[in-house]
């Protein structure tokens, strides 16, 4: 698998999971605050999602 896939693969699957989080923790009407909280849970779901995918085509 390409790494280039391998990230965007990662990252897009917390992404899917983490922006209705960020919405759901952080109501706010301007849009920031959830989109914040969205890129931060993104990181911290896509990070270890990553390790693991290297770990298994590897």
């Amino acid at each position: 698998m390409h790494r280039i896939f391998r990230i965007a693969l990662a990252f897009g699957a917390a992404a899917v999971v983490a922006l209705p989080l960020g919405l759901f923790l952080a109501p706010d009407p301007t849009g920031f605050t959830p989109f914040l909280y969205g890129l931060g849970i993104t990181a911290v779901l896509g990070l270890p999602a990553l390790f693991g995918l290297r770990r298994v085509s590897s």
